[in-house]
């Protein structure tokens, strides 16, 4: 018989999303084939932001209080500050 369902990876257990209709610790085969890859997150490396429109806002963080009042010295001036 084979029985084809989706599930979790989780502790070490695999937890199918659906019912199986199979007798309680009946032996069974099963294949993994992944739907996409696990994310491997990195230490130390920042995340992506998800929309490159948030890498903007980033700019509240700064120490500049009111952008619009002195825009064109921030946006023209010669310094790095």
């Amino acid at each position: 018989m084979t029985i084809k369902t989706k599930a979790i990876y989780e502790g070490g257990v695999f937890k199918p999303l659906g019912r199986l209709h199979l007798q309680e610790h009946q032996p069974c085969q099963i294949t993994v084939v992944t739907e996409k890859p696990a994310k491997k997150e990195v230490k130390g490396k920042p995340k992506k932001s998800a929309h490159p429109i948030l890498a903007i806002a980033n700019i509240f963080q700064s120490k500049v209080s009111d952008l619009s009042q002195s825009h064109d010295d921030h946006l023209y001036s010669k310094s790095q500050s």
